[in-house]
């Protein structure tokens, strides 16, 4: 018989708390949004991957930097996506994420220069945060 987990969880949601989402989480949600979803067609994904990429208030030359470090993170990701789901939950998994995330941002904030990468920063804070929930152990 399988043991079953005892740790209860909690929601916190960005709405309310988006100091308590961390920004590799959010880094993620935003470069999943700027990723190829299902069957799209090549025209309607970059339709709207540019319309979602816009809307961060960049200039066109910084979109492009945006989406060429999203691209560098599907690449990157495809290889922890390829794990097992039982070994993509673990803290090592979700770590190994996490630092390759940051590591994009970091290169991708040093491409932008220090007020497009504020500009980057204070959407992600202010329109991607909000937007997430996440669940954490209750302590």
């Amino acid at each position: 018989m399988a043991k079953q987990s005892t740790t209860r969880f909690t929601a916190v949601s960005g709405k309310d708390h988006p100091e308590l989402i961390s920004d590799a989480t959010a880094y993620l949600h935003l470069f999943r949004t700027l990723s190829r979803t299902g069957a799209e067609s090549e025209a309607l994904f970059a339709r709207r991957r540019l319309a979602f990429a816009r809307r961060t208030a960049l200039g066109k030359n910084q979109i492009l930097l945006l989406l060429s470090a999203a691209d560098a993170f599907n690449a990157q990701m495809k290889t922890l996506d390829a794990l097992p789901p039982a070994v993509q939950r673990t803290v090592e998994a979700r770590d190994a994420r996490a630092q390759v995330i940051m590591k994009i941002v970091a290169q991708l904030q040093l491409a932008l220069g220090s007020y497009d990468a504020s500009v980057l920063a204070q959407h992600v804070n202010t329109v991607i945060k909000p937007t997430i929930v996440v669940y954490v152990p209750k302590p």
